[in-house]
């Protein structure tokens, strides 16, 4: 009799060990995977874009990166209006024909000159979550820095 209560105890364990392991299974594989690769290439993308950016030739003839520095400094660059109208619309234009095309919902923003480009169907706000951030510190020769900033949202 005391062995039969033995095996019976040992048995109730051993189903509440089963059912123990069954609830965490589920709950691993109901929890939402993540994309490691597709998070890198996002991440990659939304730097490397950000640092072509910058480095991009305008028609004008000075780089993003030239026309930021004389629009937060010097305004000395005229290229038939004043740098920091030149670069908003330069800026307008490359962000309509590559991150608008492609569909992406962002938002291009450099800090100090108070500018920012979004998708205009979709905008990225701050409370929804980012996919990716690219961004590049322009140097104002001691006279401090211009952040420019891409957030991809998802």
């Amino acid at each position: 009799m005391k062995s039969q209560i033995e095996i019976m105890g040992l048995a109730v364990i051993i189903i509440l060990v089963a059912v123990g392991f069954f609830f965490i299974i589920s709950f691993k594989l109901n929890k939402p995977q993540i994309d490691h690769v597709q998070t890198l290439r996002d991440n990659q993308f939304a730097q490397q874009y950000v640092t072509s950016l910058v480095k991009t030739n305008t028609q004008c003839g000075f780089t993003i990166t030239e026309l930021m520095q004389d629009c937060a400094v010097f305004h000395n660059i005229n290229c038939t209006v004043d740098s920091c109208t030149y670069l908003n619309r330069t800026l307008e234009v490359i962000a309509n024909k590559t991150l608008l095309n492609w569909s992406y919902t962002y938002n291009l923003s450099i800090n100090e000159l108070h500018l920012e480009f979004q998708n205009p169907q979709r905008n990225c706000t701050a409370t929804m979550p980012r996919a990716a951030q690219g961004f590049e510190l322009i140097t104002l020769y001691g006279l401090g820095d211009v952040m420019i900033t891409l957030d991809v949202c998802k």
